[in-house]
C-alpha cells in the first residue's frame, strides 16, 4: 500500500481565497530585523568616514545592507495586518516611561536657528532642498552681490557653513560643497552665550526683550539702537546667563558643549563667538550716524529679522561701501574689548584714534565720567570756566 508524504511547504490558497494570516512571532522577527538593519545603514554613512577609500567601503556596505532592508519592507508589507488587541481597558503605564504616543519635537520641525540664514531661505534668495540642504557657493554670491560683501569676505564667511552640522558631517559638506541649515543647533558653530532668542525653535519675545534691554536711545521712529556698547554688554549678559548652571539655556552648547563644562564653555567659545556674530551683523545690516560716524542697527530691524524672517532693505546694503575683511576686524576688535573692559575702552579707542590723526568719534569713558561731574565739560554753565585754582576748587566744591 503506497502511502501519500504530507507536503514540505504549506500549499498556496486557492484563487479568490485570502492568505491565511502569518504568525505574530514571524512578524515580531521580521521587524525587529529590520530595525537592526536599518541602525546598520546609519553607522555605514559615508560621510563619517575618514579617507576616501573607507568612504567607498562604507558606501557598498551600505547600498547592500539597503537593498535587505527594501525586500524585508516588502516582505512585511505582503503579510497581513497584525491581529487586533482584544478589546478592554488599557493597561496603567508607569509615570516615568516615554509616552511614545506623543510626537517627538526634531530640529527639523523648528524654524532656522540663524536669524539671518532664516530670512535668506524664507525670502527664496538661499534655495533649501527638501533635507535642508543649502549650497555654500550660491549663499557666497548672495553676500557679494546682495549684501556689498567683498569676495575675500564672502568667501571667509561661506566657508565656515563646512563645520556648522556635526563633526561627521565636516566631509560630506566639504564633497557636496553644502550645509543642512535645519541641523544647525546640532552643530558645532552653535554656542553657549548667544541670544537664544530662537534656540528653542520659535521666536521668543523674552529672549528678544533682553536682547534689546541693552540698545541705546534712538532716533524718531527708529525704537532702540543697538551700537557696539549695546552689543558688548549684551555679550557680557548672556554669557553671565550661561556661565551659571541654573539660568543656562538648555541646547545651547550644539555639538561641541561636551568638551568643556558649560561656565567654560561659555567663557572659552560662547563669548568669542557671539562677538564675531554681532559684529557682522553690525556691519552688514547696520547704519552710520552722519553725525557721530557711530555704526548702529535699529531694534525694528532686529525684531523683523528674528522674528519677520526679513533682511533689511538691498538698497541700503547696496549704497554703503564694500564692506571687507578689514572692517570686520575693526568692529569686532573694538566690540571684543568693549567687552572685556566696558566703556573704558573708549579712552583707549580715542587714543588710537588721535595718534593716527583721526577725529575722535563720540567721547571716551574718562571723558564721560568729566562731564557727569563737571559742569563746565557739557556746556550747561552759562558763564566762563574758572580760570584761578581757588575759584575752580570752590565751584567744584559747590556743585559736588
Amino acid at each position: 500500500m503506497t502511502r501519500v508524504r504530507a507536503p514540505s511547504t504549506p500549499l498556496r490558497p486557492a484563487a479568490g481565497q485570502s492568505p491565511a494570516p502569518a504568525p505574530t512571532a514571524d512578524r515580531t522577527a521580521l521587524e525587529a530585523e529590520l530595525r537592526d538593519l536599518r541602525r546598520q545603514s546609519r553607522a555605514h554613512d559615508p560621510r563619517g568616514q575618514l579617507t576616501y577609500k573607507d568612504m567607498m567601503r562604507a558606501s557598498q556596505e551600505k547600498a547592500k545592507i539597503d537593498q535587505r532592508i527594501a525586500k524585508l519592507e516588502a516582505q512585511l508589507a505582503s503579510l497581513a495586518p497584525a491581529p487586533a488587541p482584544v478589546s478592554g481597558p488599557a493597561p496603567r503605564r508607569p509615570v516615568d516611561e516615554m509616552d511614545r504616543s506623543r510626537p517627538i519635537r526634531t530640529e527639523r520641525d523648528m524654524d532656522i536657528v540663524c536669524p539671518v540664514l532664516g530670512a535668506m531661505v524664507a525670502s527664496g534668495k538661499l534655495q533649501m532642498d527638501a533635507d535642508g540642504n543649502v549650497k555654500l557657493s550660491q549663499l557666497r554670491d548672495i553676500l557679494v552681490h546682495d549684501h556689498n560683501l567683498s569676495p575675500i569676505m564672502a568667501r571667509a564667511t561661506a566657508v565656515t557653513g563646512f563645520a556648522g552640522n556635526g563633526p561627521l558631517d565636516v566631509l560630506g559638506n566639504l564633497l557636496g560643497n553644502e550645509m543642512n541649515v535645519l541641523e544647525l543647533r546640532s552643530g558645532m558653530i552653535k554656542h553657549p552665550g548667544d541670544s537664544a532668542i530662537l534656540t528653542g525653535g520659535k521666536f521668543d519675545q523674552g529672549r528678544f526683550d533682553a536682547f534689546v534691554a541693552h540698545a541705546a536711545p534712538g532716533g524718531p521712529g527708529e525704537g532702540g539702537r543697538m551700537t557696539i556698547e549695546s552689543f558688548a554688554r549684551a555679550v557680557q549678559a548672556q554669557a553671565d546667563r550661561d556661565q551659571d548652571g541654573a539660568t543656562r539655556v538648555a541646547g545651547s552648547g550644539g555639538a561641541l558643549g561636551w568638551i568643556l563644562p558649560g561656565g567654560l564653555d561659555t567663557v572659552v567659545r560662547g563669548q568669542p563667538s557671539a562677538v564675531v556674530e554681532y559684529s557682522a551683523l553690525l556691519n552688514v545690516y547696520g547704519q552710520t550716524d552722519p553725525a557721530t560716524g557711530e555704526r548702529y542697527i535699529t531694534t525694528d530691524d532686529l525684531l523683523t529679522l528674528y522674528r519677520d524672517k526679513q533682511l533689511p532693505p538691498s538698497a541700503r546694503m547696496q549704497s554703503r561701501p564694500m564692506t571687507g575683511v578689514a572692517d570686520f576686524a575693526t568692529t569686532m576688535a573694538k566690540m571684543g574689548y568693549e567687552t572685556a573692559f566696558g566703556t573704558s575702552s573708549g579712552t583707549a579707542l580715542e587714543g588710537a584714534e588721535r595718534a593716527l590723526g583721526a577725529e575722535p568719534k563720540g567721547t571716551d569713558g574718562m571723558g564721560g565720567a568729566g562731564k557727569a561731574s563737571c559742569p563746565f565739560m557739557h556746556g550747561g554753565a552759562q558763564k566762563a570756566a574758572p580760570m584761578s585754582p581757588a575759584e575752580n576748587h570752590l565751584l567744584h566744591a559747590a556743585t559736588s
